[in-house]
């Protein structure tokens, strides 16, 4: 033990208390009362920063679910197109001549009828693609007559055949008459003459 060493008191100052009186250990004590009441004001945990917000967790709205399609309760009866027709859309057979009228419409803005028909007989035919041959049209019903143009330069508007080149069958050929004024109009029936002999009859197409 450290011998403690006496100061010599003033006058007038009380003396001090005897070594048995005094607390055990005094500046030891009091650095440990110090110590634990610096431990007691320390606070608890870390704090927060100031001006920081808690996180907090935001869950964004649920979609507005989707509307079913209303289910049809019967099939859809959708109104067909129409299909387009025409007056002479099926061929028309001449078995005289050997050949059949596939179709006739108006051509050259309603100045020329064009004439189309497919041989099937090329002896019968021949006669049809004569150049020496003129065919007629005769609109039924009126009586009009309408012949093939003959330009000088071009000569007669329908194919012909020579002896050495006969018509072949299956092939299509041509007429092309005259419509003078446009007298004729789509759906008029008209008949084929050869002379005096009636090939056929068909109408123009609309």
């Amino acid at each position: 033990m450290i011998p403690v060493k006496t100061l010599p008191r003033r006058p007038g100052t009380p003396p001090a208390a005897p070594a048995s009186t005094r607390s055990p250990g005094g500046p030891l004590v009091a650095v440990l009362v110090a110590l634990s009441a610096g431990c007691a004001l320390q606070p608890q945990g870390t704090p927060a920063s100031a001006g920081t917000a808690p996180a907090t967790m935001t869950q964004a709205p649920a979609a507005p679910a989707m509307a079913a399609a209303p289910v049809a309760s019967r099939a859809s009866t959708a109104p067909e197109a129409p299909v387009a027709t025409t007056l002479a859309a099926a061929p028309l057979a001449a078995p005289t001549y050997g050949i059949e009228f596939l179709d006739t419409r108006l051509s050259a803005a309603g100045s020329l009828v064009d004439l189309r028909y497919r041989v099937l007989d090329a002896d019968k035919a021949a006669p049809l693609l004569d150049r020496k041959v003129r065919p007629v049209l005769v609109q039924v019903g009126t009586g009009k007559r309408f012949y093939v143009p003959q330009p000088p330069i071009v000569g007669a508007l329908r194919q012909t055949v020579r002896a050495a080149n006969p018509p072949q069958v299956g092939r299509t050929y041509f007429m092309l008459f005259a419509n003078p004024d446009r007298t004729l109009k789509g759906g008029d029936a008209l008949a084929l003459f050869i002379g005096e002999q009636r090939v056929g009859e068909f109408r123009i197409q609309q």
